[in-house]
């Protein structure tokens, strides 16, 4: 779902988007970022950034917000000229209120994870809207990925390794997390599949 960047870079899911649109995205990566290393660094089995999706942009928000200023400057104008002179105020509340809503939303779209599977290990990085970084690391062979089937709104995608427990792509759609959990399940096939069977990295 997303962005297809080539077969070397990592492949980027973004929340909120068809279906359809995201299946063409669903490949599971199996070469590393830099395939001038690939002699002497790890296979990369599965290689991914998950962040939510947003429909408006900087230029829909500039269009959109002069659009709700226009409007309740008009309407505040009117009730001023009118003798209301408090409804004025209570229209550029409003607009205050709708820009700081539509800048949380901007900042909670900052949330990042990362999620990459070698013979390294799993290593999950999670990025909050404030930049601060969490890193897991988990080791494959214990590894399990759990989720509802079918998936629920409310169902989580959780990676299990023993006592460690990480839930990601809590801001996808359910169907969404249900593809990528399908893709990391096939990933872990390959990761512990014997050496003769392993993907080609090159």
């Amino acid at each position: 779902m997303g962005c297809l960047y080539g077969a070397a870079q990592r492949r980027k899911w973004y929340g909120c988007m068809g279906i359809r649109e995201f299946q063409a995205t669903l490949q599971v990566m199996t070469q590393p970022a830099h395939p001038e290393h690939a002699e002497t660094g790890p296979r990369v089995y599965f290689d991914a950034e998950l962040r939510p999706y947003r429909s408006l942009g900087p230029t829909g928000f500039v269009i959109v917000m002069s659009s709700i200023a226009l409007g309740g400057f008009t309407i505040g104008l009117a009730f001023f000229l009118a003798g209301a002179w408090p409804v004025a105020g209570f229209c550029g509340l409003e607009i205050l209120l709708v820009y700081g809503a539509f800048k949380l939303n901007f900042r909670s779209a900052r949330r990042r994870e990362l999620v990459r599977l070698t013979d390294d290990g799993l290593d999950v990085m999670q990025i909050d809207p404030s930049g601060r970084q969490h890193r897991h690391h988990l080791e494959p062979t214990w590894l399990s990925i759990d989720l509802d089937d079918p998936p629920k709104h409310e169902s989580q995608l959780v990676i299990r390794s023993r006592a460690q427990r990480i839930t990601i792509g809590a801001f996808l759609l359910p169907g969404e997390r249900a593809q990528i959990a399908d893709a990391l399940r096939q990933a872990l096939i390959d990761y512990r599949a014997p050496d003769h069977l392993k993907p080609d990295p090159a």
